[in-house]
Formats: C-alpha cells, structure tokens, sequence
C-alpha cells in the first residue's frame, strides 16, 4: 500500500473538520445558533480551553486572503480529531487546561462550510510565517495528507502526529505544525452547518443530549473515546 492509497478516496470532495470546544459553552452556542470567531464573542464570557500564548498571536496574524482580517475573525477547524491542542489539555500542560471528558467535537465538512460561508484554511498551523493561505476548495490537494493518514491509524486517521527524524520519512520532521493544518470560517458559523457533535463518554453525552433537548435542536451526538488520548 502506498501513503497516498492510504487517503480515502472522496476526501477531497468530502473532507472532514472537526472543532473542539468545553461543553459548558454548548447552550449558549445552541441560544446564539451559531459558533462565534473571538472577535465577534469578545465580551461574552466563555469556558477557554485554548492556549493563551497562542490566542496573542492570533489576534495580530493577518490573513493574506479574503476575506481577511486577523486570524481571532475566524471560527476555527482541523482537519483530523486527535489534535495537538487536545493532547496539550490532556497534558495540563497549558493554563486553560480541561479534563478530555469535559470536551465536545462539533462535526462537519469542508463542503459545507465552503457553501454557506466565507472561509480561508491553511496547509498547517495558521499562526506560523511560512503557512500558506488558501481560500478555494480545488487547493485543499496541496495539504500534507500523508501525515493525516499514514498507518498505523486510530478511527482511520494517523495515530501520531508529533515531529521525528528520519532519513525514509522527510516529511515526519514537520508533522505536528501540519496535523494543526485549519479550515477557517469568517466571523460565525450558523449551527445549521453542523451534522454531530462527538463525546468521549456517555456521561458528557447526556449532557450534550439534555442541552440539544432544551433548545429544541435536531442534531446528534456520539460517542468515540478513539477520538480521545
């Protein structure tokens, strides 16, 4: 098997995104009927799981394309679960830090944020100089799918993601900066556009269940600890 038969084969025409959030903020996102960029929520107070040194950058990094701004404009996506900022709250490892438990995915494609709303991606972590900027979906081809992809694999996507040397694998020495590759959406993404929000167990699912019910909303939840470290 090559590392390119290893991508599915409609990827590109359906790729996944995935957004991570604490689950204290889902009735006031299911309220507002949309997720919020930070700077169109600024003001409102929510539970941070986010790396504090990393939101300073972001709230200066200009991005190069429409519909522009800073990145703090956009609400972000990854492209593969697992993440690296996931691991670093499993870690504790950053002051915002939350119990993997306590953290809801929201679930959805590339496609169908494309269709309702202004977006731009990155080819990996958006804050770095030298990411490119895309804002058309024929583009999403030149991210690094390999290290998205590449065996050994938990609920199909590559099990590791961290930086390693290696003469055969080139490509491994940037592979955390790529895995942080995002699909970002301008200024707010309606719920609509959403198809699952993703638990690691069945008691945060209850949780999530009791908030969908309160607001009436007709969207799923699942359970996959293999979305989890």
């Amino acid at each position: 098997m090559t590392e390119l038969s290893m991508i599915p084969a409609d990827h590109l025409e359906n790729t996944p995104v995935f957004h991570i959030t604490h689950v204290d903020n889902l009735p006031s996102i299911l309220k507002k009927g949309a997720l919020l960029s930070t700077n169109s929520a600024r003001g409102k107070t929510k539970t941070s799981i986010a790396n504090e040194e990393i939101q300073t950058r972001r709230a200066t990094r200009l991005v190069s394309l429409a519909p522009g701004g800073v990145l703090h404009d956009y609400v972000p996506f990854y492209f593969a679960p697992r993440a690296p900022m996931l691991y670093c709250n499993h870690l504790g490892s950053i002051q915002n830090a939350r119990a993997q438990g306590e953290i809801i995915y929201f679930v959805t494609t590339a496609q169908i944020l494309a269709d309702n709303n202004g977006f731009v991606f990155y080819d990996r972590h958006a804050v770095l100089a030298h990411a490119t900027c895309y804002n058309q979906l024929l583009d999403l081809q030149k991210i690094d799918w390999r290290i998205f992809f590449e065996h050994p694999t938990v609920s199909g996507y590559a099990k590791y993601w961290q930086d390693r040397y290696d003469t055969n694998k080139p490509h491994w020495s940037s592979r955390k900066e790529v895995r942080q590759a995002e699909f970002l959406v301008h200024e707010s993404m309606h719920i609509d556009n959403i198809q699952k929000i993703v638990t690691q167990n069945s008691e945060t699912a209850v949780r999530v269940n009791v908030a969908l019910q309160a607001a009436a909303s007709t969207l799923t939840v699942e359970v996959k600890p293999d979305w989890y470290f």
